[in-house]
Formats: structure tokens, C-alpha cells, sequence
């Protein structure tokens, strides 16, 4: 099951067994594997500016410290922000609710004029605040399991520094190793890093709207947005609709309209126009596997998974690139007439998606900026002769 081994053979019944067992075990370990996982993401990301200080020569204690540092600001601004949302929430709450009284009483008197009798009967509804508050205080949850993530960033960041030593000893192929591991993190690092931006970009566009029109949880839709834009998809669509119900509710039917169009055109020209631009062909996965991991992971580990999941699943489709298994790593990917074709070295062994992608580029069109926290570690020259890697389409 090494690099490069080519197994053509199907999936068998103790391979969907082990399937069952392993995501069971990842259902019932939710608590642990959650934080683990945003740990190994933040580990990623934040692993370029230790191994940039260290290459400054700085000594990598310090190096690693000033990394988990970062890491830290990180969590508590994330805290802090989703912390000021809740309370605020629980503030304005009362006004809400009245507001909706309000509006429920208009819509009755209306309906009585036109000979329409409504009667309700039990509970008002939903406790809709504690509903709210409650998928709040979980997702600070996640953010402020500070032991266990700072466990991690501490010492994944010191295992980083090492990853080179590490691979010599554990493949058979340590530059296709390196390679693997290159591309893994740098389409993490350019996929966070373009999301966060893009999040963040439209919950500025969306705060200030809301406080235009004199809405009062401005920044708790703000916060909303900003989290659930890590949703592929329909998280901004998801977000969109109760800032306008807030602003329907505050300001009337006119700012609730202008709401909608604002909000709705900004998701639509940053996930149709920014984001493509920023990730070009970085992403390499198809909209159905998209949404198929976001469905997965939300069910498995709730919203924490529905935004760890593409992350996850582009590291599963390298990971299975480089196995027996690789073939099924063309089901995650989109299903293009110019996608790059697979190549191979004459031992088998497929060609490293980079050097496929440079190559490929190189015929159709220039390759995108690469955009991302910084450069990862240079992976080791390889040792094979140039003429090896020569394209055979191009002879």
C-alpha cells in the first residue's frame, strides 16, 4: 500500500468493514477528533512562518513559540468575537420578539378583515434564542478547547522543523514523499488563507449594511457570515436569510430587500468571481464531491465538520494520489475536457501532481500566482536523471 504501487484490484468486504469501523470510531471520538483536527489545520498554516524564522536563524524554540503565539491570537480573537455575538444575542432578543408579536399581530388583524380565522394552539414555537445560543456557545466550544489545541500547534510546529529526517526514515521514495506532503500543505495553506479573506471580506460588506440600516445584532450576522462562508455552497445562503428577517424586523420591508440584493450580490461575486480567481485550479475537487463531504462531515461532527470539510477531503484526494488506491481519487476530481491528463515515470510510478499541473499549464496557459501564508519547506532535489520526467505526450 507504499507510493507508486499499483493494485488494480476492488474494494472488498473487509475493506468496507474497516470503512464502517473507522467511521464509527471518528462519530463516537468526536469530542477528541474535532480539536485534533482544527490543531493539525492550524499546524498548516502557521508552520511557514516558523520554518521562514528558522531558515533567518532563529533558533526553533523560539521559532515555534512565536508560531503558537500566532496560533493563540487566532483563537482568541475567534473567541472573543463569537463570545461578544452570543451576548449580544441574548441583549436584543427581548426587542425581537416583540417586534415579532408585532408583525404576527398585524398579520391576524389582516387576515380577520379578509374572513380568515387562524387559531394556535400550545407553545408559541421553538425557543428560537436558546436554539441559536446554543449553536453558538458549540462552536466557541470547539474554538476555546484551548489544552488540547495548543498541545498540538506546540508540538506539531516542533515536529514540522523535523518533517525531513522523518520521511528519509519512514519511505521508500522520500522526495515522491516530500512532493505529497508539499502539495498537501500548499493547497491547505492557499485554500484557508483565500476562504478567510473572501469570509472575511463579505461579513465587513454585510456589518456595514446591517449597521446602515440601523440593525441591531449587526454583528452577530456578521460573525454568522463569516463562519458559515467556510460552507461551501449554501452557508452564505444560509447566513443571507436571517439578516434580512432582522432587518425586516428593525427597519422595515424596504431595508430587508436592500439587505437581500447587497448580501446576496456580494456571495455571488465573491464565490463566483474572487474565489476562482484567488484558488484557480488549487481546489481540484468536483461540486458533487463537495457537497457529498459536507453532508458526511456535518453529520459526522456537526457544523465544526460541515467547515473541516473540504479541507479534509482535498487532503484525502492527494493522500489516495499517492496509493494503489489512487484511481479513486479521480471520483474528487471535476470532471474537466482540459484537466490535466495522468502521466507517469517509466517505473509506474504516476508523475507529482505539482510537476503534472506546471506541465500542463505551461501548454495552455500561464500558471496562476500562488497565494498563501508562505512558502512551505523546499522539498529535497530529486535524484532522478531530468530525462525521466520529460512528458511523453510531448514527443
Amino acid at each position: 500500500m507504499g507510493f507508486g504501487s499499483d493494485d488494480r484490484r476492488g474494494v472488498s468486504l473487509r475493506d468496507i468493514a474497516a470503512f464502517c469501523v473507522v467511521v464509527a470510531a471518528l462519530k463516537f471520538a468526536a469530542p477528541f477528533f474535532v480539536p485534533l483536527t482544527l490543531a493539525a489545520i492550524l499546524v498548516t498554516v502557521v508552520s511557514p512562518l516558523s520554518t521562514f524564522l528558522v531558515q533567518k536563524r532563529v533558533p526553533p524554540t523560539l521559532a515555534v513559540l512565536i508560531g503558537g503565539l500566532a496560533t493563540l491570537a487566532v483563537i482568541s480573537a475567534g473567541t472573543v468575537a463569537l463570545g461578544l455575538a452570543s451576548t449580544q444575542l441574548n441583549d436584543e432578543w427581548p426587542h425581537y420578539s416583540h417586534q415579532g408579536d408585532l408583525l404576527a399581530g398585524k398579520a391576524r388583524a389582516w387576515l380577520s378583515a379578509h374572513h380568515v380565522t387562524i387559531s394556535v394552539a400550545g407553545p408559541k414555537g421553538p425557543d428560537w434564542v436558546g436554539m441559536a445560543t446554543g449553536v453558538l456557545q458549540r462552536a466557541a466550544g470547539v474554538v476555546s478547547d484551548f489544552f488540547i489545541i495548543m498541545l498540538v500547534v506546540f508540538f506539531g510546529l516542533s515536529e514540522v522543523l523535523d518533517l525531513g529526517g522523518k520521511l528519509r526514515k519512514v519511505t521508500d521514495d522520500p522526495e515522491f514523499g516530500f512532493s505529497r506532503v508539499d502539495e498537501i500543505v500548499r493547497k491547505v495553506q492557499t485554500y484557508l488563507l483565500v476562504k478567510s479573506f473572501t469570509s472575511l471580506l463579505v461579513a465587513l460588506i454585510a456589518y456595514l449594511v446591517l449597521k446602515v440600516v440601523d440593525v441591531r445584532l449587526a454583528l452577530l450576522l456578521a460573525v454568522l457570515l463569516f463562519l458559515l462562508h467556510f460552507v461551501p455552497n449554501v452557508g452564505a445562503v444560509i447566513a443571507t436569510i436571517p439578516a434580512v428577517a432582522a432587518a425586516f424586523l428593525d427597519s422595515g420591508p424596504g431595508a430587508a430587500i436592500g439587505v437581500a440584493i447587497t448580501m446576496s450580490t456580494s456571495n455571488f461575486i465573491v464565490g463566483n468571481v474572487v474565489e476562482p480567481r484567488l484558488l484557480g485550479r488549487t481546489l481540484g475537487l468536483s461540486s458533487f464531491a463537495v457537497l457529498v463531504s459536507l453532508l458526511f462531515w456535518g453529520w459526522l461532527w456537526g457544523p465544526a465538520g460541515a467547515i473541516l470539510a473540504v479541507p479534509i477531503v482535498m487532503v484525502l484526494k492527494v493522500t489516495l494520489e499517492g496509493t494503489r488506491y489512487r484511481r479513486w481519487a479521480h471520483l474528487l476530481a471535476p470532471a474537466s475536457h482540459d484537466a490535466p491528463s495522468e502521466q507517469h515515470l517509466p517505473d509506474g510510478t504516476p508523475l507529482p501532481t505539482t510537476m503534472r499541473l506546471r506541465m500542463w499549464a505551461s501548454t495552455v496557459t500561464p500558471a496562476p500566482t500562488s497565494v498563501g501564508l508562505g512558502a512551505p519547506p523546499a522539498a529535497a532535489p530529486r535524484s532522478r536523471d531530468p530525462a525521466e520526467l520529460k512528458d511523453p505526450s510531448s514527443s
